[in-house]
């Protein structure tokens, strides 16, 4: 037996919903630029930009040409307000009561997009591209297993939406869909993530 996603949890429209009023009701962290005159009339510019890293795991459900359970590990860094990522992601088959193999895809990609935090909250799209590879099992007239290897290039979506209430740890919802030609899927995860996640400030001079 095959499940397939018929409705999204209630808890996942709950976590959404306290995320946006956070991030909605507490201020940006944004880049700022000053000028100052020194005593030599010369302009210093003092240009200061934010930086984050961290790692994130999570677990899921999705849906698609096959339905079951999503694993996903990324890499972020933000600057600014530009995100750059990297993710790793397996969407299987979920079949408990079954001895057959189960269908699945894994993904390697890289994204780009814009992030807008608050102070304990931030919400992201991202866009990229990535590889995908597609393993199907069948069996032939014989009851030898068959297993079917195909690849693609997708697109990768995602939109990730965290509450960062300390310095090092974070817990959120992330959205994905990816794209493509062979078995585009879309789903949600529930994650952790681990690193540095309230912005460093760099300071550069410009004399």
């Amino acid at each position: 037996m095959i499940y397939r996603i018929t409705n999204f949890p209630l808890f996942l429209s709950i976590i959404f919903s306290v995320i946006s009023c956070i991030i909605l009701f507490t201020p940006p962290v944004f880049a700022e630029t000053e000028a100052v005159n020194d005593s030599d009339d010369t302009e210093l510019n003092s240009s200061l930009s934010t930086h984050t890293a961290w790692v994130l795991g999570g677990i899921g459900a999705f849906t698609g040409r096959i339905g079951g359970i999503s694993m996903m590990l990324e890499v972020c860094y933000q600057r600014n307000d530009i995100l750059f990522s990297i993710r790793g992601m397996q969407n299987g088959e979920f079949k408990p009561f079954s001895e057959d193999y189960s269908d699945y895809d894994r993904e390697i990609s890289a994204l780009i997009g814009y992030s807008y935090k608050g102070q304990w909250a931030y919400i992201s799209f991202s866009a990229g591209i990535g590889g995908l590879y597609h393993v199907k099992h069948s069996y032939s007239i014989t009851w030898e297993l068959i297993k079917e290897k195909t690849y693609t290039v997708g697109l990768p979506l995602e939109v990730q939406m965290f509450l960062t209430p300390i310095p090092i740890l974070g817990i959120g919802i992330i959205g994905f869909c990816n794209l493509n030609f062979m078995s585009t899927s879309i789903g949600f995860l529930l994650c952790l993530q681990i690193g540095y996640l309230w912005p460093e400030v760099e300071v550069q001079l410009l004399l």
